[in-house]
């Protein structure tokens, strides 16, 4: 996790103590399990159960306590509500994650969309998302792998995607991470930026903490790479994973630090500023095989990976 730090240029801010001091986020995902990650750190979640959600102090997916790891490794010093869903009813999430007022709500959800018009349920999550945005709550959402989803196709989400960085640290498109225009929304390029995001065909990259035994440290575990992490143990409570999930997580982190900066910064005002100093990623392609590259933004990875020393020097941080 630490090397989100270093690729997502977070060092200089954090040696500043701009670490996303008690900045309110509110993750909408499937739990947190307080690992030695966290322990270690002295961080910790609040986990609120969604209706039909059980067991507050657990993570049987594991999804969740990667994304909140994702976060907190930017946002360390940010406060964190875990949201738990019940199955796929993220919406009922979202709808409570809204009633606490926080300054960012982290989504991984999204409903597969490729063709307009919206239909009644749809007009629905958009209204409720505009709604959120009206409020002054920055709204995040992972931009989809493999997928066309909604509601980050509509103009006024941050919708993440993801680079990938060789270890000579050149960037390249994700393979694993849509990229495209949308359909639904005529004109809306998806994603607005990236955060790191590995490669097809299931994006392992990144070491993260997970609950042990939970569905993804089982899923990639006991398989070589690029199809796990190949790890001997399923329930080692470590998964090499990355995804948007990941990536949008790490931006809402990115946020949390900026919003420590100017805590009037909005969705759009906030959408705006990292879009202007970003890394441009000018190699690859989507999962799509939308190529990256100039103009920005390109179907690929939108304006490029986060820069936070960059976003953070704007806003007058004295890094």
């Amino acid at each position: 996790p630490r090397d989100l730090v270093t690729n997502l240029f977070a060092n200089e801010a954090h040696a500043k103590n701009i670490c996303g001091q008690d900045i309110d986020v509110v993750v909408v995902d499937s739990g947190w399990w307080n690992h030695p990650w966290f322990q270690d750190r002295g961080l910790h979640v609040d986990v609120v159960l969604a209706p039909g959600a059980s067991a507050a102090e657990l993570d049987e997916v594991g999804h969740g306590t990667m994304v909140c790891a994702s976060l907190m490794s930017l946002a360390p010093n940010a406060k964190v509500t875990m949201i738990k869903q019940s199955g796929e009813d993220a919406f009922t999430a979202f709808k409570m994650a809204i009633d606490r007022a926080p300054a960012i709500i982290q989504n991984t959800w999204g409903m597969p969309a490729s063709h307009g018009p919206l239909h009644a349920a749809q007009k629905l999550v958009a209204l409720t998302v505009l709604y959120a945005i009206n409020n002054g709550i920055i709204v995040v959402f992972a931009g989809g792998n493999e997928k066309k989803l909604f509601p980050q196709q509509m103009h006024e989400t941050i919708a993440v995607g993801g680079s990938f960085v060789h270890r000579d640290g050149s960037l390249e498109a994700a393979s694993y991470a849509s990229g495209y225009e949308s359909r639904l929304f005529p004109g809306r390029i998806v994603p607005d930026f990236c955060g790191l995001v590995g490669m097809k065909p299931e994006g392992v990259y990144l070491m993260m903490p997970t609950m042990p035994g939970s569905e993804i440290d089982v899923a990639f575990a006991e398989k070589p790479y690029a199809y796990g992490d190949g790890t001997d143990r399923p329930d080692d409570g470590w998964v090499v994973i990355s995804g948007t999930s990941s990536g949008s997580a790490q931006v809402s982190g990115v946020i949390s630090m900026l919003k420590q900066v100017q805590p009037s910064l909005d969705q759009r005002a906030a959408k705006e500023l990292i879009a202007r100093y970003t890394r441009p990623v000018l190699y690859g392609v989507s999962a799509e095989g939308n190529p990256a590259g100039l103009p920005l933004p390109n179907l690929a990875t939108g304006y490029g990976l986060v820069d936070a020393e960059k976003a953070l020097r704007e806003l007058g941080a004295a890094l």
